[in-house]
């Protein structure tokens, strides 16, 4: 135990000498706006229309600019590289934020804010899909890539924490259009120098080496992600190990179990899709969880406390999502997938019968617990179905899901805890996870029938 434990640390301390120091701390900040812009525009139009299904008819608008967005960010950034395409976004983001803070502090007509609210979703940055892209290259799909994911997972959590945490500060100490003043600042400077970062530049497709398992799947490997899956490489077969960068040796425990990134082959195509379903599942929870946490708070009379509230959820998170290093080899990617989907089901059913913000306080950073584990593997996962120069698509194809989902949630779900209660939303959140545990017990079945060992982790 205390091995793993010192091997888990060392693995981690060796990513800021592949960025340089500056790079984490930006990529961190960067992306913290995400979650500060989704749950303040939620208590923004709460409290500026005074209803809960405004807010969550605006908070849908935003998700689903992201999912149309998102994908061609990604698709672009594969094709231009990133800096061309995430720094226009980053300054473009950030003057739409400001504009729907300038909408709502005006009154302005809901429509009027939707479409602003979905312009802002539709220019975000995607810093997390783009990061993980650059360690894909950086780490050559060696060991260090297990740590940078675990990692990227454990940021983004703690942005989830962070976000929503600030958002009720700024909220009770001013108002909640500063929250979204200051997440338009945030991505604006620190999502511009994740642009500038020197990492960029090996997105550049004069800077790619496509990798592939044979000849002909590398000449093919320029196969572009479209039609929401990944398109298959002629010539590879499914399983096939890519190589390590060049001038990195493959770590031997890789060769030998097929644990880093796989090129894409047979069945592939409805691998991706399978897993954009499981994106969307836990989109569609967290749509709906922030829409039950906001009408519990808003039931109890504190609406700025939902950000606090929903941030609970992203400590368990986050704690869980380091953790995930430590996960033992026999305990498959599809097994994780479909265990940490079925507990977030088990651990959502005692909220439908809560009504409280102290009841679901206690609950709330157990949800965590498998939130983060589970997009970190639902990630993993897709990263292995893909070339290295076709991550950043596949990555924004996974998170558009996400936003998917998360747009039915928040507008399903606003509508019905308006009508009903959070309880109606904390059982549409049960309802998107089962879906999620059905997926993932599909992707566990295929693997235990097939080729079992290419989804485990080195």
């Amino acid at each position: 135990m205390a091995l793993s434990a010192s091997r888990s640390l060392a693995g981690y301390r060796a990513l800021p000498r592949l960025t340089g120091r500056g790079f984490l701390p930006a990529a961190f900040l960067a992306r913290l706006p995400l979650s500060m812009v989704q749950i303040g525009t939620v208590v923004l139009v709460t409290t500026g229309y005074a209803s809960v299904a405004s807010a969550g008819a605006v908070a849908g608008c935003l998700a689903g600019g992201a999912a149309v967005g998102g994908p061609l960010l990604g698709r672009w950034a594969d094709r231009y590289g990133q800096r061309p395409v995430m720094l226009p976004s980053c300054l473009v983001n950030g003057a739409v934020v400001l504009a729907v803070v300038a909408l709502v502090a005006g009154r302005a007509p809901l429509a009027l804010v939707g479409v602003a609210a979905a312009l802002a979703g539709a220019s975000s940055p995607q810093v997390g899909s783009m990061v993980r892209a650059r360690w894909v290259r950086l780490t050559g799909g060696g060991p260090d890539l297990h740590y940078a994911l675990s990692y990227e997972g454990a940021a983004d959590e703690t942005a989830y924490v962070l976000g929503p945490a600030v958002v009720s500060l700024l909220s009770a100490l001013a108002s909640p259009s500063w929250a979204l003043v200051v997440a338009a600042v945030l991505v604006t400077v620190f999502g511009s120098a994740v642009a500038l970062h020197p990492s960029a530049d090996l997105s550049r497709p004069d800077r790619r080496t496509v990798a592939a398992g044979t000849a002909a799947g590398t000449a093919a490997g320029t196969a572009a992600v479209t039609a929401g899956t990944a398109a298959e490489v002629p010539g590879a077969e499914a399983g096939t190990v890519a190589p390590a960068a060049p001038g990195r040796a493959a770590d031997p425990e890789i060769r030998r179990t097929g644990a880093a990134a796989t090129v894409p082959g047979r069945g592939s195509r409805g691998r991706i899709a399978t897993l954009v379903g499981g994106s969307a599942a836990i989109g569609l929870f967290f749509g709906s969880s922030q829409t039950a946490v906001t009408g519990v708070a808003t039931a109890a009379g504190t609406p700025g406390s939902a950000g606090a509230l929903y941030a609970a959820m992203g400590v368990g998170s986050a704690v869980a999502a380091l953790g995930c290093a430590a996960l033992p080899q026999r305990f498959s990617l599809p097994a994780r997938l479909t265990v940490f989907a079925a507990a977030l089901v088990l651990l959502t059913l005692p909220l439908l019968a809560l009504s409280t913000p102290v009841g679901i306080l206690v609950l709330l950073p157990l949800l965590g617990g498998a939130v983060g584990p589970y997009l970190i593997t639902l990630l993993a996962l897709a990263q292995r179905q893909v070339t290295a120069d076709r991550v950043a698509g596949v990555m924004t194809l996974l998170s558009s899901g996400t936003v998917v989902g998360a747009a039915t949630g928040a507008a399903v779900g606003g509508a019905l805890v308006q009508s009903g209660g959070a309880p109606r939303g904390w059982a549409l959140a049960v309802l998107g996870m089962t879906v999620g545990t059905v997926l993932a017990a599909g992707l566990w079945w295929d693997a235990r029938r097939s080729r079992p060992s290419v989804d485990r982790v080195g």
